[in-house]
């Protein structure tokens, strides 16, 4: 993974300059871990989080964790958006410390999405 600063060099990278956008987020989007920056690209009216608490954690300190899920399924258009940025991921990482990123409903969403591969470019889960 790479260091924030480098991250957030090549999103200003993206964001100023047309010449850069599209390589630019080529190297943004190549390597993911976890579906929560997909989800987070749907628009503000479709996506919802959702603040839990870990009922594993046997203390008095509370474990709380931000669950991202919908507030509709998305329609195509939105599902759209998802695609512009879904093609570019070359590299999936998913932990076990990560399945609870996402919602059932948001799961139920991608299993029921209208394009029948998701990441059409994934070489490595």
């Amino acid at each position: 993974m790479r260091p924030f600063r480098e991250y957030s060099t090549i999103a200003a990278l993206a964001r100023t300059c047309r010449a850069f956008k599209e390589p630019a987020l080529d190297v943004l989007w190549k390597n993911m871990d976890g579906l929560g920056p997909l989800v987070s690209c749907l628009p503000e009216n479709v996506k919802l989080d959702v603040l839990n608490s870990d009922p594993n954690v046997i203390s008095w300190i509370f474990l709380i964790h931000v669950e991202q899920s919908l507030r509709r399924p998305p329609f195509v258009e939105e599902w759209m958006i998802f695609g512009q940025y879904a093609h570019r991921i070359h590299s999936l990482t998913i932990c076990y410390s990560g399945l609870n990123e996402i919602s059932d409903l948001v799961v139920e969403a991608l299993v029921s999405a209208p394009s029948s591969v998701m990441l059409p470019n994934l070489r490595t889960l």
